[in-house]
Order: C-alpha cells, then structure tokens, then sequence
C-alpha cells in the first residue's frame, strides 16, 4: 500500500469511498443524501493524503493545515481492519511534526 498526496485522478474513487464509509458508519442516516459533491465540499481547502492498494484508492485523509486538525479519515469497510487508517495517520502525523 502506498500513501499518495491526493490528484484530480483519486478524487472518483475517493468520492465513493466517502460515500461507502459514512454509509457503513452512520447507518442511522439516510444515506440517500450523501452525494459525490460532498467529498469535494467537505475537503475544500484541505490537503488530501490517499491509500492506494494495487492501483486503487482505498481510503484518505484530509489536513486543515493552518491549524494542523485532521478533519476526515475514512477507509472503505472493504479493507476496514486492515491497518489503512494507522498508516494514513503515521504520514499525516510525520508530516505535521516536520513542519
């Protein structure tokens, strides 16, 4: 698995791995509101590390950096247990103690 800053060409899989998560986390939501735009609308501005195994984003994390707060961390319940999250939040974390 490799940790990627995020690129226009993640963002469709990313969308739909936010959509899967939160659909897999928050199952007392309607989950007929959440949309593609809400990836981009609740990333605005963030800067975006992405999982990728074999090709293929699997999961994310966002950074507001002017205050050093992770905002999202989410991984597709696919590959949920399987250490994604930990290694996005080692990169992040390295990241912002090198600053």
């Amino acid at each position: 698995m490799d940790i990627r800053i995020f690129t226009e060409n993640h963002r469709f899989a990313l969308q739909n791995v936010y959509i899967e998560s939160r659909k897999h986390a928050l199952n007392w939501v309607d989950s007929s509101t959440f949309t593609q735009v809400d990836f981009g609308r609740d990333t605005e501005g963030e800067l975006i590390w992405a999982a990728i195994e074999l090709g293929r984003p699997i999961g994310f994390i966002s950074i507001w950096e002017s205050n050093n707060f992770i905002h999202n961390l989410f991984v597709h319940p696919d590959f949920a247990g399987c250490g994604v999250g930990t290694k996005l939040l080692d990169v992040c974390l390295n990241k912002l103690v090198d600053q």
